[in-house]
């Protein structure tokens, strides 16, 4: 049963994520994606470990959870130091797909000085764009790709939040006046 799991069986699961084996380290990311939220608080400390295999598997079992908790952690590993780290994470940013949106802006706002998490944000905003209708990406994307994106972005992605808002406070309202 997804997200049922004692604190101490996911600690000995997380130990196979630092295996040498690569079998034994797919099957612990496995067993702690079925874990859901419950193991993320825990995959979330590894994304501070020295080693970049252990940051990556902890990235990728945050990736296929997937839900809102996970992708809130998995966006402090789209500036990550190892290339392979970051492309989990926006591949983990990809697979959510609109549950990632919010953080994504927010990281955009907050740290569109880094060049990795503008590339992050090209590739996400991209593969949104082709699979959803999330027209108010369409600035975000253009000030990415502009000529002055460490100034354009923040604004973009400020905007953008702002218009997500709007849509889901629209759509709440739109579910709650009656028929």
């Amino acid at each position: 049963m997804r997200g049922h799991g004692s604190a101490r069986s996911i600690e000995l699961t997380l130990e196979g994520l630092k295996s040498g084996d690569p079998v034994v380290r797919q099957d612990a990311r496995e067993k702690l994606v079925l874990q859901g939220n419950t193991a993320v608080p825990m995959l979330n400390d590894l994304l501070s470990a020295r080693e970049d295999q252990i940051r990556w598997e902890a990235a990728k079992a945050l990736g296929e959870i997937s839900g809102p908790e996970a992708i809130r952690s998995l966006a402090r590993v789209l500036s990550d130091g190892n290339r392979d780290v970051r492309w989990v994470a926006a591949e983990g940013f990809i697979a959510a797909g609109e549950v990632a949106t919010e953080p994504l802006l927010h990281e955009l706002i907050m740290h569109s000085g880094l060049v990795w998490v503008r590339e992050a944000g090209i590739r996400v905003i991209d593969a949104n764009l082709r699979s959803s209708k999330a027209e108010y990406l369409h600035p975000v994307l253009s000030a990415l790709k502009g000529r002055v994106p460490i100034f354009e972005v923040p604004l973009a992605a400020y905007e953008a939040l702002v218009e997500l808002h709007r849509s889901r406070l629209n759509l709440d309202r739109l579910a709650n006046s009656p028929a």
